[in-house]
C-alpha cells in the first residue's frame, strides 16, 4: 500500500488545500498539484501545501522529487510531521533503500499511533522484508486486532439469511472488489475471469475503487453489475454491497493501494475472500478465506495465515497483451553482445540485488544490462536510477536506464533483451509471465515466503525448474550460462507461448469453472457453520447431500 490519501493527522490548510484534496482524491494530480503551488506561493510555509506536493509526486512516481519535498517539510517546516514521514518512507520504499523505509514508517507512527493507514504501510514494509512467517503473521495480526477487528465486533449484524438464499442448488451473487480493474497487473489475471464466469452459476458484481481506463471499459463489458465507488466512504460502501446481497465477496487488492479492507472489515457480506492482490495474509478476522493453490501454500503452511486456505489446483489465469511481437531469434545475435533486462516494478530493485547484477557484467564483459523505472519522463528516469549505480560502481556505458513504457512498448522487449532477471526478496508475478510470453528465460532465487516465492511458483508449475536457483552465487552462474547458450535462448522463444497457451495459466473455463465451485464449497461452508470443504477438488454435489436435508432441499 502506498498509503497516498492525505489523512486527518495532516496539519490544518487554506479552503484551497482543502479544494485540492478532493482533486487528489479524484486522480486530478496535475489540479491538485496547481492548487498547491499558489497555496505555498501566498504562504511559504503552508505544511499541508507541502505535503500535498509531495503526494502528488508520490502518486505520479516521482520518487526523487517526493522525497526532496518531504525531506524538507521535516527539516524546514516541521519536524516529526506523521504525513510527512510516511510519504519519505514511501519514496525511499521505491527508490531501494527499505531499512531506511522501515525506520521512517516507524518514526510516523510514533507519532500517529491511531492512524491506520500509515500502520499499515509500517507493517507492509517491514513484512517485505521479514524471512519468517510466523513473525509476518503477528505483524498484520497485530494491525488487524488494533484496527480492524474492533470494527468487525462493532458492526451491525448482517440480516438472516431468506429460506430463498439458504437454498444452496441456487445461483450464488459474487462480489469482487479492487483498487486495480485497469492496466494493471491484476487485469491480466481478473479479464479471463470475467469474461469466462457461467451466467447460469454466477452473478458478478463489481466494486471498483480505482481510475477507469480502455482495460476498464473491455473488463467492464464482461460484467452484468458494474459500480465505480471510488468516493464512497468504507462505511457506506459496506451498506452498499449489503444492500445488494452479496453471498461471496473477494478482495482483490489486498493490502495494496486502492483497497478497502475496512469497507471489508464491517462485514460487507457473509463470506470474505482475499486473491490475488497481495502474497501476505492480512490478519483481520472479518476476512474468512485466502484462495491459493498446493504449489504456492503447501501443506503446513496453514499456521502463517490468519484467513483459512481455500486451495484451487492452480491460482489463476493469465491473458497476456493483445499486442506483442514475438523474436524469434535472440537479440543478441544481431547485437554482438548478450542483453539482460529488469523489468520488476523498481521498487523491488534493492541496493543487494544490482550488486548481484553488478557482479554478472563484471564477470561478462561485454554484457549489457536494461533497467526499467516506474518514472514517466526519461530525464527523471535517468536522475532517479543513476546516482544508486554509480555509488555500486556500475559500468554505465553498459547500462540502458528506462522510463515507464507504455504497455505495447513493453511487450515489445523482448527484440532488445535476451535475458529476463527476477528480483528478492519480492519476485515478480505479471511480469514473470510477461517476459516468458516474450520468449525470454528468467532467472529467480527460491523465496522463503509467498511474496518472495512467485515467480519461482510459477517457473515450476510451467516446467522451467532450471531457471530457479537457492543463492547468489548459483543466480550469477545461471544468468552466465544462459548467456552462453545461443541455441537454448533459440528454443526458448520458439516454445515458450505454446507451453503457456497450454498450461493451466491460459485454460481460462477450467479456471473460472473451478473458482466457482470454490465459492459454492465456501457457501455451503458457511450453511454448514463449519469450514469442511478447503478444495476445489471436492464434489459439490456430496457437499449439499451432507447439508441437512431442510438446508439440501432449499
Amino acid at each position: 500500500m502506498t498509503a497516498t490519501n492525505q489523512t486527518q493527522a495532516a496539519t490544518s490548510g487554506a479552503p484551497g488545500v482543502l479544494e485540492a484534496e478532493k482533486l487528489f482524491q479524484k486522480g486530478r494530480f496535475l489540479e491538485a498539484l496547481e492548487i498547491h503551488i499558489a497555496t505555498m506561493a501566498r504562504n511559504p510555509k503552508d505544511v499541508r501545501a507541502w505535503i500535498g506536493v509531495g503526494m502528488v509526486m508520490v502518486r505520479t512516481l516521482q520518487w526523487e522529487q517526493a522525497a526532496e519535498t518531504f525531506t524538507f517539510v521535516l527539516r524546514e517546516l516541521e519536524p516529526g510531521n506523521p504525513i510527512a514521514l510516511h510519504g519519505l518512507s514511501v519514496a525511499m520504499h521505491h527508490l531501494g533503500e527499505w531499512q531506511a523505509a522501515c525506520d521512517l514508517a516507524d518514526m510516523s507512527c510514533a507519532h500517529a499511533p491511531h492512524d491506520w493507514r500509515l500502520d499499515l504501510w509500517r507493517v507492509v514494509v517491514h513484512a517485505n522484508m521479514e524471512r519468517d512467517p510466523a513473525r509476518t503473521l503477528e505483524l498484520f495480526r497485530q494491525w488487524g486486532g488494533k484496527f480492524a477487528d474492533p470494527l468487525t465486533a462493532q458492526a451491525k449484524p448482517l440480516p438472516a439469511l431468506s429460506e430463498q438464499r439458504r437454498n444452496p442448488n441456487r445461483r450464488l451473487k459474487v462480489g469482487y472488489v479492487s483498487g486495480d480493474l485497469r492496466q494493471h497487473s491484476v487485469a491480466f489475471f481478473m479479464e479471463p475471469v470475467f469474461a469466462h464466469h457461467n451466467p447460469a452459476e454466477v452473478e458478478v458484481f463489481v466494486y471498483s475503487t480505482g481510475e477507469r481506463d480502455s482495460f476498464t471499459e473491455r473488463m467492464a463489458a464482461h460484467v452484468p453489475h458494474w459500480f465505480d465507488v471510488f468516493e464512497m466512504s468504507d462505511e457506506a460502501l459496506c451498506d452498499f454491497i449489503r444492500s445488494h446481497e452479496i453471498d461471496v465477496l473477494v478482495d482483490l487488492s489486498g493490502n495494496t493501494w486502492g483497497h478497502r479492507l475496512l469497507a471489508l472489515a464491517r462485514r460487507a457480506a457473509p463470506v470474505q475472500v482475499t486473491w490475488i492482490g497481495c502474497a501476505n495474509t492480512l490478519g483481520m478476522r472479518a476476512m474468512d478465506y485466502r484462495l491459493t493453490d498446493w504449489t504456492v501454500s503447501p501443506p503446513g503452511s496453514e499456521i502463517y495465515n490468519s484467513e483459512t486456505l481455500f486451495r484451487l489446483d492452480a491460482v489463476a489465469s493469465y491473458a497476456p497483451p493483445l499486442s506483442a511481437p514475438l523474436s524469434l531469434e535472440p537479440p543478441m545475435l544481431m547485437h554482438g553482445h548478450p542483453t539482460l533486462i529488469s523489468l520488476n516494478n523498481s521498487k523491488k530493485v534493492t541496493n543487494e540485488m544490482l550488486q548481484l547484477w553488478r557482479e554478472i557484467l563484471e564477470k561478462r564483459p561485454d554484457a549489457h544490462l536494461v533497467l526499467m523505472t516506474q518514472e514517466i519522463n526519461q530525464e527523471k528516469a535517468v536522475k532517479q536510477m543513476q546516482p544508486r549505480l554509480e555509488k555500486l560502481g556500475f559500468p554505465l556505458d553498459r547500462v540502458i536506464i528506462s522510463k515507464q513504457l507504455p504497455l505495447d512498448d513493453f511487450m515489445t522487449l523482448g527484440g532488445l533483451a535476451d535475458i529476463a532477471l527476477d528480483t528478492f526478496p519480492i519476485s515478480g508475478g505479471t511480469t514473470t509471465l510477461h517476459s516468458l510470453w516474450m520468449g525470454l528465460p528468467i532467472v529467480t532465487l527460491e523465496g522463503h515466503n509467498e511474496s518472495s516465492q512467485v515467480s519461482a511458483t510459477m517457473l515450476r508449475g510451467l516446467g522451467y525448474d532450471e531457471w530457479i536457483v537457492t543463492d547468489e552465487k548459483a543466480y550469477v552462474d545461471k544468468v552466465l550460462g544462459l548467456m552462453e547458450d545461443v541455441d537454448g535462448l533459440r528454443e526458448h522463444r520458439r516454445t515458450a507461448r505454446a507451453r503457456l497457451q497450454a498450461s493451466h495459466w491460459m485454460a481460462y473455463s477450467v479456471r473460472t469453472a473451478e473458482l466457482e465451485r470454490a465459492f459454492k464449497l465456501m457457501w455451503i461452508n458457511h450453511l454448514l457453520g463449519e469450514r469442511r470443504y478447503l478444495h476445489s477438488r471436492h464434489e459439490v454435489h456430496n457437499a449439499i447431500e451432507s447439508l441437512p436435508n431442510g438446508a439440501r432441499n432449499g
